[in-house]
C-alpha cells in the first residue's frame, strides 16, 4: 500500500521471511484482536469478526455484531468464539455457523472488555466502569441469559 494507509496481516514464510497473509482489501482500518483457531485465524474488524483461512482467504464469521468488540477468544475445537461487546455491555458466544448467543450483560456503569469460561462452566467477565475502575465478575452457568 505505498503512499496510503492500509491493514496487512503478515506471517513468517517457510524461510522465516515475512509474507502477506491477508490484506489490504480484506480489512477496514479498525482491525483489532487476533485469535488462532483450528481452521484459521480470527480477527475483530470493526463490528465484524473475520476468519482468515490458512490459504489467506478472508470471510466474515459474523457481521454487525456491535461496536467496540474486545477480548476475542477461541473456546473449543469447533472454533466457537467468545467476544466482549463493550459498547453493547454484552458478552457473546459466536458459533461456527455464525449464530450469536448473549452469555451475559453488564449493568451500567460497567462494560465488559474480556471474558473466559472456566472448566467448571463459570463465565468470568473483566469489566471496566465509566470511572475507569476494573473488576472481574463471575457468572454462574445457571444465571446466564439464553
Amino acid at each position: 500500500c505505498p503512499g496510503q494507509r492500509c491493514t496487512l496481516l503478515r506471517r513468517a514464510a517457510r524461510d522465516a521471511s515475512p509474507e502477506v497473509f491477508a490484506g489490504p482489501a480484506a480489512f477496514s482500518t479498525r482491525v483489532q484482536y487476533l485469535a488462532a483457531g483450528r481452521d484459521g485465524v480470527y480477527v475483530v474488524d470493526g463490528e465484524d469478526i473475520l476468519r482468515i483461512a490458512p490459504d489467506g482467504q478472508v470471510a466474515k464469521r459474523v457481521a454487525g455484531l456491535g461496536a467496540q468488540l474486545m477480548g476475542l477468544r477461541v473456546l473449543d475445537a469447533d472454533d466457537t468464539l467468545l467476544v466482549a461487546g463493550h459498547a453493547d455491555r454484552a458478552v457473546y458466544r459466536v458459533a461456527r455457523d455464525g449464530s450469536v448467543e448473549v452469555l451475559a450483560r453488564s449493568a451500567p456503569p460497567w462494560a465488559p472488555s474480556a471474558a473466559l469460561i472456566a472448566r467448571d462452566g463459570t463465565l468470568h467477565v473483566l469489566e471496566w466502569s465509566s470511572q475507569n475502575v476494573a473488576r472481574v465478575r463471575h457468572v454462574e452457568r445457571a444465571a446466564r441469559s439464553r
